[in-house]
């Protein structure tokens, strides 16, 4: 490996480090005021403001036409009871941070954490 190519990787690693903490540090200063927004195939379902949540909640999905339910922690959300085959949605766990997501691609369903400003734009308020 030559010294140019140990220099490129080393530059690169160093944008995606610094990238990912400056990304994990704009989700943490938020997360009490973010919202959850809940999609089942390409219609918003459901939204719940985080900062209301905060105590334990579990709220069924199935109304949603989603075959789970929602647990809400600490101003976090996570999907339990799934039934779908692989259950890749409930191993995700707790989502908080701006741009987190669980997603079940069998069931066409998504939770995205918005923030305020986002959430706003999202819906056109």
């Amino acid at each position: 490996m030559k010294r140019t190519d140990l220099l490129v990787i080393l530059v690169l690693a160093g944008i995606f480090l610094g990238g990912w903490l400056w990304m994990r540090s704009r989700g943490s200063d938020t997360d009490a005021e973010n919202y959850a927004v809940m999609s089942v195939g390409d219609q918003i379902v459901e939204v719940w403001p985080l900062a209301e949540h905060h105590n334990d909640l579990t709220i069924d999905l199935s109304s949603y036409g989603f075959p789970g339910k929602a647990e809400f922690h600490d101003g976090a959300v996570r999907v339990i009871d799934v039934d779908c085959p692989d259950k890749v949605c409930e191993s995700m766990g707790y989502v908080k941070n701006e741009m987190e997501a669980v997603v079940c691609l069998p069931n066409r369903m998504s939770i995205i954490i918005y923030t305020p400003e986002e959430y706003h734009n999202l819906v056109g308020d």
